[in-house]
C-alpha cells in the first residue's frame, strides 16, 4: 500500500521567532540539518490561535465551523471531550484501509478511541486511574505515564528555581519518551503520531528565561535524533499547532472603545465600572486560587460563576462570551466583545447589518495605540475565514488577531489602553500567533528548500496522500505536494479524492498533479 512509512511529530508551540536565531547560531544541530535535508515552512494555524481548535483542525483536515470546535470550553463552560468533536480523524481513515497507527500525548483526544492501533490521550485526563490509553488492554505498558505533579510546586520553583523546574518537565517528558520507545520496540506500526508538550508548558512558564527554553528544545532534538536512528528509512513530519511570543505588556479596552464611538452601550456605567473592579479581583483570586485547588474542583468552581446550565445543547463549542450581558443595554447596542478574537454584532439594532460591519472592521483596522502602533494584525469577515460560519449565531461577526503587545479586554476602564503592572505566572502568549512550525525530510521529501507557508489542514491529507489513500472531499486542506522529491512516489502518483456515501462507502476520483 505505502512506499515508505511516516512519524510524524508535534512540538506544541513550537516558534521559528526563537528556533530560527538558535539554528543559524549553530545551538540546534540537527534542526540545522534537518532544515538542510528537508522543507521547512509555516505552519498557519486557525483562529483562535489555541490547542484547541488547532488539534482538532489538524486531525480532521477541516475548519473549526466542520469540527464545531473554537477552544477547550462550550458555552456554558464545561470542558470538551473527544465525544464533542465533529470529523473523522486521518488516523481512522488509514485503519479504514487496514494500516496500524500509534498516536500519543495529542491534546483532545479524552476519551481515547481508534479505528486500528493504539491512542494514549494526553491533557484533560481525569487521571492515570482512568482509561487514557485505547485499546485499554495497552495501559499496563504505559504506567507511571502522567507522573506526580503538584501545581504549587510548579508555580514555586517558577518563582525560585526555574531550572528546578525545566529539569522536572524534561524528566517528565523523558519518562514518557522511554515508556514510548520501549512499547515501540515491541511492538510494529505502519504509521506513528508523536507528540510532545513540553514546549507549550515551559513557553508558558518561563518565557523570559530563553537559555533554560533552548534547553528544551536540545531535549528534544534528541528525542528526534533516537527517532531517526531508529528508523532511519522513514519519512519525518515536524508541526506545531501554533506559534508563541512574549506576553503583552498592554491591554486595550475594546468596548470601551466601542462605547466611546456610541456602537455600545451600558444600563448603568457606574455599576460597569464595579463589575470591572471585581473581574480584576476574580482574575487575581483566580491565579492565586489555582495554585491550592485540585483541578477538578477548579473547574467545578469556573462552571458554576458561568452561570449557564449543564444541560444545554449548543450546535458549536465556543468559550464563554468575554462580556457580561446583563450589563449592556442590549436595545441600543449593536456590537460587543464576544470572544478575545471575535466581535458579536446584534443584527436587530442596525438598519443594514452588511454595511455596519463593513463600516467598522474599517475603522478597527485605523486604532493605532500612543505609541502609533496598529492595534489589529487580521481582521475578517467571519465566512471569510470559516466555510459555513454564517450557519453558526455563536461565531462572532468579525474575527481578528491583535498586535502581540496587546491583550484585549472586555471591562470598562477610561483609558483606552492600559499598561500591566502586576507579574503574572504567564510570561509566554499565542492567542494571536498563527505562525507555527513545519519540517519535513526522509526518502521522499525534497532537500534544503524552503516553503510557502502552509495551512495547518494541509497536514491530514497530505499524509493520507503519502499512503496512497483518497483525500475526502469535505476537507479543507491539500496535500502538500511541493514538499516531495521527483521520482518519489508520492511524487508520481495521483493525487486521489474521495467522499463518504450514505452507507459510508467510499468512492474515489483522481487528479493529475505535476511536480
Amino acid at each position: 500500500m505505502n512506499s515508505q512509512k511516516v512519524i510524524l511529530i508535534g512540538l506544541d508551540g513550537a516558534t521559528w521567532k526563537n528556533l530560527m536565531p538558535w539554528i543559524k547560531e549553530g545551538k540546534l544541530p540537527f534542526l540545522k540539518k534537518i532544515i538542510k535535508k528537508g522543507v521547512y515552512s509555516i505552519t498557519k494555524t486557525t483562529i483562535p490561535c489555541l490547542t484547541s481548535p488547532a488539534i482538532p483542525s489538524f486531525y480532521t483536515g477541516t475548519h473549526p465551523t466542520k469540527t464545531r470546535t473554537f477552544g477547550f470550553r462550550k458555552p456554558n463552560g464545561s470542558i470538551i471531550s473527544s465525544k464533542d468533536i465533529v470529523g473523522k480523524r486521518f488516523w481512522d481513515i488509514l485503519g479504514d484501509y487496514n494500516i496500524n497507527c500509534f498516536v500519543s500525548g495529542l491534546r483532545t483526544t479524552y476519551p481515547p478511541r481508534i479505528k486500528k492501533g493504539v491512542l494514549i490521550s494526553s491533557i484533560l485526563v481525569p487521571s492515570e486511574d482512568s482509561e487514557f490509553v485505547y485499546p485499554n488492554s495497552e495501559k499496563r505498558y504505559f504506567k507511571g505515564y502522567f507522573g506526580k505533579e503538584k501545581r504549587s510546586n510548579i508555580l514555586k520553583w517558577q518563582k525560585k528555581d526555574r531550572k528546578k523546574l525545566l529539569n522536572f518537565q524534561i524528566e517528565k517528558s523523558k519518562k514518557r519518551f522511554e515508556l514510548i520507545m520501549d512499547y515501540l520496540n515491541k511492538h510494529s506500526f505502519d504509521f506513528k503520531l508523536i507528540y510532545f508538550g513540553l514546549t507549550d508548558i515551559v513557553q508558558h512558564l518561563i518565557w523570559d528565561s530563553q537559555e533554560l527554553i533552548l534547553k528544551s528544545y536540545k531535549y528534544l532534538e534528541s528525542c528526534l535524533k533516537q527517532l531517526n536512528n531508529k528508523y532511519p528509512n522513514h519519512n519525518i513530519i515536524i508541526f506545531s499547532d501554533h506559534g508563541f511570543a512574549k506576553n503583552p505588556d498592554k491591554i486595550f479596552y475594546l468596548n470601551s472603545w466601542l462605547f466611546e464611538k456610541g456602537f455600545l452601550y451600558y444600563k448603568n456605567l457606574l455599576t460597569q465600572s464595579v463589575e470591572g473592579i471585581f473581574k480584576k479581583i476574580y482574575y487575581y483570586l483566580g491565579w492565586k486560587a489555582e495554585k491550592y485547588i485540585p483541578t477538578k474542583y477548579y473547574r467545578k468552581l469556573y462552571v458554576l460563576i458561568k452561570k449557564e446550565k449543564k444541560s444545554k445543547k449548543y450546535k458549536i463549542n465556543i468559550d464563554p462570551s468575554e462580556t457580561n450581558l446583563k450589563f449592556l443595554n442590549l436595545d441600543k447596542t449593536k456590537i460587543y466583545l464576544d470572544q478575545k478574537w471575535g466581535l458579536k454584532i446584534i443584527k436587530n439594532n442596525t438598519t443594514n447589518y452588511e454595511k455596519f460591519r463593513n463600516r467598522l472592521i474599517r475603522r478597527l483596522k485605523n486604532i493605532r495605540s500612543n505609541e502609533g502602533d496598529f492595534v489589529f494584525k487580521e481582521i475578517y469577515k467571519k465566512e471569510e475565514l470559516y466555510e459555513n460560519a454564517q450557519d453558526y449565531d455563536l461565531i462572532p461577526d468579525i474575527i481578528f488577531t491583535i498586535n502581540q503587545k496587546y491583550e484585549i479586554r472586555s471591562g470598562y476602564s477610561k483609558k483606552l489602553f492600559v499598561e500591566i503592572k502586576s507579574k503574572r505566572r504567564v510570561e509566554g502568549s499565542h492567542e494571536y500567533k498563527r505562525e507555527g512550525i513545519f519540517m519535513a525530510f526522509g526518502p521522499d521529501i525534497k532537500e534544503g528548500v524552503k516553503l510557502a507557508p502552509i495551512e495547518i489542514y494541509d497536514i491530514a491529507p497530505t499524509i493520507l496522500h503519502m499512503y496512497n489513500l483518497p483525500i475526502t472531499k469535505n476537507m479543507d486542506g491539500s496535500v502538500l505536494t511541493e514538499i516531495f522529491k521527483k521520482g518519489s512516489g508520492p511524487a508520481k502518483r495521483k493525487v486521489k479524492y474521495a467522499k463518504l456515501s450514505e452507507k459510508n462507502q467510499i468512492s474515489t476520483i483522481t487528479k493529475d498533479v505535476v511536480i
